[in-house]
């Protein structure tokens, strides 16, 4: 990769992130059409990664186990059926994507997401060089990506569970399910009343989450409990950072198109 491309990888994945934190300003006070145009354009974008990547699985297992030139090659390789359920599961992505963005309000996750940005293309290209040789040419440049992003990626994860874990929160070991609950969901505010829902749906499992941690587990310890309560945390934070990679992704593939 020469200087110029990797420097318009960067430029590129900058401007996904500051497109996305003044959607994460604006959100709030955006009607539900402008809305609903940006979760259709999340939506499309995440579909084609994630189609993207499915067809490139299955064209490995294919080179693998089937002959190019056969016609259960051709028939195999994804098509309309794994395209709908690409765009199935981007859908999902781009809610929860698009919650998530608008309730991001600390500096630390807009920074970290800059970071990365700025990194991925860089880290990329390194590994994209030192795996020269020893991968295939057709799939080096994808595998050092995925490398990169999964090395990456885990450090983001890393950072937003432990910004995630030393936040301060609302007390509520003494009051019931429903109080703490409402108390989430009333924070919130939006002009548009879809956003409003989902932003409240969002609260309240923050309520719950929070409830249920500190009635069954007021201090630390090594519990069951414990142990379900990081695990749902993990796997909120993971779909965002894996969302997030997958738009970088299919950002840098359309620039280099």
């Amino acid at each position: 990769m020469d200087f110029l491309a990797l420097c318009r990888q960067i430029l590129m994945l900058v401007a996904l992130a500051a497109c996305l934190w003044l959607l994460h300003l604006y959100s709030r006070v955006l009607p539900t059409a402008a809305l609903v145009a940006a979760w259709v354009l999340l939506w499309l974008l995440l579909a084609r990664a994630l189609f993207l990547r499915a067809r490139l699985r299955r064209q490995g297992w294919l080179a693998v186990y089937l002959r190019p030139q056969g016609s259960l090659s051709a028939r195999l390789r994804g098509g309309l059926l794994m395209g709908l359920v690409q765009s199935v599961l981007g859908a999902g992505l781009a809610v929860l994507l698009l919650v998530a963005v608008m309730r991001s309000a600390d500096p630390l996750i807009w920074l970290s997401l800059l970071s990365l940005a700025l990194l991925l293309p860089v880290l990329s290209a390194i590994l994209q060089r030192g795996l020269r040789g020893q991968a295939s040419d057709l799939y080096l440049g994808e595998l050092a990506w995925r490398a990169a992003s999964a090395v990456l990626g885990a450090l983001l994860l890393a950072v937003l569970t432990w910004h995630a874990f030393g936040v301060s929160y609302p007390d509520f070991g003494t009051v019931t399910l429903e109080q703490a609950v409402w108390h989430m969901v009333g924070l919130q505010q939006a002009r548009s009343e879809i956003a409003l829902v989902a932003l409240q749906a969002a609260a309240a499992g923050d309520g719950l989450r929070l409830w249920l941690g500190q009635q069954l587990l007021p201090a630390p310890g090594t519990s069951l409990w414990q142990a379900l309560g990081w695990v749902l945390l993990l796997a909120q934070e993971a779909l965002f950072v894996w969302s997030y990679l997958l738009l970088c992704r299919v950002v840098v593939m359309c620039e280099g198109r």
